[in-house]
């Protein structure tokens, strides 16, 4: 996440090969208009960034609580909707009973390896605060967001923008006095139930979700293309009671999550989220706990080299399958003596389609059955591995290839 004016943070974000830019308008007023989203997304661009994210909220304390004046946050919120459509930003990441009390955390010191810094939450000392100052039940924030949703989502369709609901940080029943709605995969369902549009959907907030006690892969899959944005991170704990890990040492499956995505089909933004702080990183004082950047620029490598092992580990599930079946294939073959020679020299197996010819710079006999399955699993790792190069599969995997010593080549 990034502020909205060039800093170090931007220059780090490019030399990682980051090109997708999510952003917090901090210290920034009324930066709803067309004209500052405009300015702002035509900065990013001059800087290699494609802005496609906004995380920020104008009001909406009144809107959540039911209040007079929710009329016209509501009127706000559609505006920055209208103008994110006209200026090509795609998603609007948004909480509700977030509101009115906000994220909460009760320690930001709390010791991990090395001595690098998390953050943490205890219910039971967060609840010896006083109340928050409203009176508002949890059915009427379930009829006040129904109200919302109904003038929003209609808005959000015609500008062609993804509306991302963030769960409630911490996912507790109450904070404070406040009911919290989005603190459930049952409750996220219903609240994704009340309007079944594609662009009513979510930010995927791993560590919301793991401190729920859901099982993350399978959440993913649930959820599918209602995911539009995802917030890579993982915390160890219950709702009541969490610390924030680093995302390799966390409870979490994280290269499974990878994986889930991957067969959701989901293609959007991913951003790691809270961090834990490391030595030396008093360069910002601003910064916000969990929001340093080295432990950021950590977790932006290791999810990248998970999105590429998710597709290595696609490509050689894929060979070991066309390694199954064109092996049966190859014997059925083998022992009918089905072999066709071409004037040329070329040879090919029959059952491999057309364009499978192969020449053999040693011999002119039928292929052996394992050279016969490579062309065949060439194209299964092309349509299996999301374009994975077969030379990462072969350097992932080279005992699967048993090729004789006959050196072949494809013919082209």
């Amino acid at each position: 996440m990034l502020p909205p004016r060039p800093d170090r943070r931007w220059t780090l974000a490019r030399q990682l090969g980051v090109s997708t830019a999510v952003v917090r308008f901090w210290g920034e007023d009324e930066w709803w208009t067309y004209d500052s989203l405009l300015r702002t997304k035509n900065r990013f661009a001059d800087h290699g960034l494609s802005l496609d994210v906004v995380e920020d909220r104008p009001p909406m304390t009144n809107v959540v609580l039911g209040r007079d004046g929710r009329d016209e946050e509501i009127e706000t919120v559609k505006r920055l909707i209208r103008n994110m459509g006209r200026a090509g930003i795609g998603v609007y990441c948004w909480v509700w009973t977030e509101n009115p009390v906000g994220v909460l955390r009760t320690a930001d010191e709390v010791p991990l390896r090395g001595d690098s810094r998390t953050t943490a939450y205890n219910h039971e000392q967060s609840e010896r605060a006083s109340d928050y100052p409203v009176d508002v039940t949890e059915a009427e924030l379930w009829e006040n967001l129904e109200y919302f949703l109904d003038e929003v989502v209609p808005v959000a369709e015609e500008a062609g923008v993804d509306l991302a609901l963030h769960p409630d940080d911490p996912p507790v029943d109450s904070v404070r006095g406040v009911p919290r709605l989005v603190n459930s995969v049952e409750n996220v369902q219903r609240i994704l139930d009340l309007h079944d549009s594609p662009n009513h959907g979510l930010t995927f907030c791993q560590g919301n979700y793991a401190a729920m006690g859901a099982d993350i892969p399978e959440t993913i899959r649930r959820f599918g293309d209602r995911i539009h944005f995802v917030h890579f991170r993982d915390v160890d704990g219950t709702p009541e009671s969490f610390v924030e890990t680093w995302q390799d040492d966390g409870p979490t499956d994280m290269l499974a999550a990878i994986e889930a995505y991957r067969e959701a089909g989901f293609d959007g933004p991913i951003r790691p989220d809270h961090v834990p702080r490391m030595l030396d990183e008093d360069h910002r004082d601003e910064a916000q706990a969990g929001y340093t950047d080295m432990g950021r620029l950590f977790a932006i490598g290791y999810s990248d080299g998970l999105a590429g092992t998710d597709r290595r580990v696609a490509a050689v599930r894929a060979i070991t399958v066309a390694l199954s079946g064109a092996r049966r294939r190859g014997r059925r073959l083998h022992r009918g003596r089905r072999r066709h020679r071409y004037a040329d020299g070329d040879w090919q197996a029959y059952g491999w389609g057309a364009g499978d010819q192969w020449r053999s710079r040693s011999s002119r006999h039928c292929l052996d059955d394992t050279l016969a399955l490579g062309s065949r699993t060439a194209r299964l790792v092309e349509r299996r591995s999301n374009g994975t190069p077969i030379a990462s599969v072969f350097r992932m995997a080279p005992s699967l290839f048993c090729f004789t010593e006959r050196t072949v080549r494809r013919s082209v």
